[in-house]
């Protein structure tokens, strides 16, 4: 049972800055966001503001090697959505199939995205094994279930563009494959649309215009290929190119014997551009061209009147900017101020925000963009002053009604840059949380010294339910 629902780190270094961990780590260490290779990746993150989503049927369904180009290479945001979780495939590892193979599937996904660098998510479309048609596909999934569940991603995660690998006929072969090439541009219009699943609108969803939308090329002589997105790429700062990082990735899908050799030289994904709302040149060199990605386009990005926020826009560009050149991989903490004085600036730009002119929609996708850049200063701030937080539970397990002791320790490799102010263990459903004395040998048997360390009894009430995937919660 997850004990650690969130945790929470809090640094001082002239100003106060929170680090909430709310996800769960996988078995693959993220090896690319650790380090100065990961330093470098949130320092280059900080100055751009270019999203995409691609969009596919199944778990390995994914251009790998486009996510990790984009996330990597451009520093964007960037997501997969797999329709399903992958429960009618086939499992070369074990006896595992339908909900529980759905599961290891799910687990092999987010694996591969920490190692790309994507983000994940999913319809509550079921995978029924395979499909040889579209027609199919229709008369067993819910189309209007699952292109709502395709639009609640796309008004959560607000992508500048999205990237479809299926057509949506009977090109892509797979039925399944088809569904989600056929519902793809369907989601693309019906997230800006307010009268489009109104009932996330009324719990506090907004619409959202994706720019543009690309599909996959049907290979070297298909006519209608706009652009080739290079993926052979040698990152300089992890010695790979973003193709090996991908077939990396791709080896996670080990029930599906996805496993390979990682490849070399040159290659790129063919993509097709299928709609766009922005001019873009008659030469596609980037999916985000036409595009202002920079910080300080983002008001007129947005739809905010021009010059707006101009002042503090450009403050936190040039932040990003000189941290970035700054930084050396030996002596990371030499930017720690500079990063303060972004997230500084960055919460100043946030606090402008409210009474800049323009509509209530464009200053709140503003700031959807900013608090992103927020935690990015943040997360960016703690790694170059080194700072860990390692929370340990006393026991794996623990029965409703029981109780559990929980460690929060924190580190810090330059003390004289930043201090550890508080922490907090958060846990959700009714279970409560009590901070207890330290026993006096608070560094334990690991024989480690932390900078702090904070004890909490975490009580789990009688009638909490057992732990198992959300997804299954429900038939």
């Amino acid at each position: 049972m997850a004990l650690v629902r969130g945790r929470r780190l809090l640094v001082a270094v002239g100003i106060s800055i929170a680090l909430t961990w709310t996800h769960l780590d996988s078995q693959v260490r993220p090896i690319y966001d650790s380090g100065a290779a990961g330093l470098t990746h949130l320092l280059g993150r900080l100055h751009t503001t270019a999203s995409a989503l691609h969009t596919g049927a199944h778990p390995d369904d994914e251009d790998s090697a486009f996510i990790a180009r984009t996330a990597r290479g451009d520093h964007a945001r960037v997501a997969y959505l797999s329709l399903t979780r992958g429960e009618g495939g086939q499992n070369i590892i074990g006896t595992e199939l339908f909900d529980a193979l759905g599961v290891i599937r799910s687990e092999e996904l987010l694996q591969a995205r920490r190692l790309d660098g994507g983000e994940q998510f999913f319809t509550r479309a079921f995978d029924y094994g395979f499909s040889k048609t579209l027609t199919e596909a229709k008369s067993k999934w819910n189309e209007r279930e699952i292109l709502g569940d395709m639009v609640r991603v796309i008004r959560n995660f607000r992508p500048l563009v999205i990237y479809s690998r299926f057509v949506g006929n009977a090109s892509d072969g797979h039925g399944q494959h088809q569904f989600a090439g056929y519902l793809t541009p369907l989601a693309f219009a019906a997230a800006a649309d307010p009268a489009q699943y109104p009932e996330q609108i009324a719990a506090g969803l907004r619409p959202w215009q994706v720019r543009k939308l690309y599909r996959q090329d049907r290979g070297a002589s298909d006519p209608a290929t706009t652009m080739q997105v290079q993926t052979g790429i040698l990152d300089p700062v992890i010695g790979r190119s973003y193709a090996a990082v991908a077939a990396e990735g791709r080896s996670q899908h080990k029930s599906q014997e996805m496993g390979g050799i990682e490849p070399l030289g040159p290659s790129a994904s063919g993509l097709v551009r299928v709609e766009t709302r922005v001019p873009v040149p008659a030469t596609e060199r980037s999916i985000f061209d036409g595009l202002d990605t920079s910080l300080p386009g983002l008001a007129i990005l947005m739809g905010l009147p021009a010059g707006s926020l101009a002042d503090e826009l450009k403050a936190v560009d040039a932040a990003a900017r000189d941290a970035l050149r700054d930084f050396r991989a030996l002596e990371p903490e030499r930017i720690v101020p500079v990063l303060a004085t972004g997230l500084r600036a960055t919460r100043a730009a946030r606090a402008a925000l409210r009474s800049a002119a323009g509509s209530d929609d464009a200053r709140a996708d503003v700031d959807f963009v900013l608090a992103r850049k927020e935690t990015d200063f943040a997360e960016a701030l703690a790694l170059a002053a080194g700072a860990v937080v390692d929370p340990l539970a006393d026991e794996e397990t623990v029965v409703p009604g029981g109780t559990v002791g929980v460690n929060v320790r924190t580190f810090l490799e330059h003390p004289t840059l930043a201090r550890i102010t508080s922490t907090t263990l958060t846990a959700g459903g009714g279970w409560r949380v009590e901070p207890v004395a330290v026993p006096e040998a608070k560094g334990g048997f690991r024989r480690e010294t932390p900078a702090s360390i904070e004890r909490y009894t975490v009580s789990v009430p009688a009638t909490a339910p057992l732990t198992q995937p959300y997804f299954l919660g429900n038939p």
